[in-house]
């Protein structure tokens, strides 16, 4: 039995359906749980009944489960772009220690050095589909409910950091 034929099996007793979205929510709730001590320190039989029933409600919800099947593939898509990203940073950078101002100028490079590759179609110089090509083709081409989702985490992100902010007004 090769891969293919366990991942086709694991496909046909409901593995991506069952196993995978109910590991998933119930290790994320738990931790959770773990981590904010909602139920006071040392209490992990009341985390895991909590993340075992929510876990279960998630996969009554077909709904949730297909859109978590359709929203990891882009998310693990993205996570492998960033991941590349810091191993050849960290191929060029080595051990310096980064300041606060050339941190921020590698940053704005790397961005701009993105955007540039993103608007010139170095990515699919040949469009996609009918969308056509650059950013606007690749925008265009994904489905709404994720494009929905990466705005709703960008403006979450954005919100987090405004609330996170140091006031330096208030130090003076």
């Amino acid at each position: 039995m090769d891969f293919y034929q366990l991942t086709a099996m694991l496909d046909q007793v409901g593995g991506f359906d069952i196993l995978l979205p109910f590991i998933l929510v119930f290790t994320m709730v738990f931790a959770v749980l773990q981590k904010i001590n909602l139920f006071g320190a040392n209490k992990k039989n009341i985390n895991a009944v909590i993340s075992l029933v929510i876990a279960l409600f998630f996969l009554n919800n077909t709904y949730l489960v297909y859109t978590l099947q359709r929203f990891l593939p882009n998310v693990s898509i993205i996570l492998v772009v960033f991941l590349m990203f810091l191993l050849i940073l960290g191929t060029f950078a080595g051990e310096t220690q980064f300041t606060d101002k050339a941190l921020g100028l590698t940053f704005f490079i790397s961005i701009g050095a993105v955007l540039f590759a993103l608007f010139s179609d170095v990515f699919n110089p040949l469009g996609y589909g009918d969308y056509g090509g650059g950013l606007g083709g690749l925008y265009y081409s994904i489905d709404p409910g994720t494009r929905f989702m990466a705005w709703m985490l960008l403006i979450g992100v954005m919100f987090v950091m405004f609330v996170m902010k140091d006031d330096n007004s208030s130090k003076n």
